[in-house]
């Protein structure tokens, strides 16, 4: 897919309004959905990396998308996401766009000088659609929707500690509202 395919699929993925913010050279698109509550950043032209996964012979590559409380600016969104790409890009495949990969640091640049305290990243199966995740598949590839979580810099050091499932168990348990990025 193109970025223009991208584009159309992806709007009609997410509910609201797709708005899509200009990259600088050598950047990745972002578009954003202003869900009410809720403000929802995704990338546009992401499945153009390769993060090293495939399946039956061909590359599973990933558009990735967030979502917090609206109040967190648009920008900041946007350059979260925009980091995210070029730190995975530079990784050339060590770093995985999986679910269950932690990301580290990738929110200390975008969320410096704000009251955001979520500054790491969890890729995990998105639970928006409660069930099948959207899919675009080519005969080369298939590109899969793959949701980033924000943590605490707490909530990193527990899931190096104890794990991926133990952190999930353990926000589950808690009532922790993952998308207040200022808790």
């Amino acid at each position: 897919m193109n970025f223009d395919e991208t584009a159309v699929w992806l709007d009609g993925v997410f509910p609201g309004e797709l708005t899509i913010h200009s990259a600088p050279a050598e950047s990745f698109r972002v578009g954003t959905v202003d869900l009410g509550d809720d403000m929802l950043a995704t990338t546009l032209d992401f499945a153009r990396v390769d993060t090293g996964l495939e399946a039956g012979g061909r590359d599973v590559r990933s558009e990735i998308f967030t979502v917090a409380h609206a109040g967190v600016g648009t920008d900041k969104f946007v350059e979260l996401l925009r980091a995210l790409g070029i730190l995975l890009y530079d990784a050339s495949g060590s770093l995985p766009a999986q679910p269950g990969q932690l990301v580290p640091a990738v929110g200390i640049e975008p969320f410096d000088d704000t009251d955001i305290t979520v500054r790491h990243g969890l890729f995990v199966v998105p639970y928006v659609w409660g069930g099948e995740v959207p899919q675009c598949d080519e005969p080369d590839r298939l590109t899969v929707m793959l949701q980033l979580v924000m943590l605490t810099q707490e909530e990193f050091d527990y899931a190096v500690t104890y794990g991926i499932p133990e952190l999930q168990s353990e926000i589950a348990r808690a009532g922790i509202d993952l998308l207040d990025w200022s808790r």
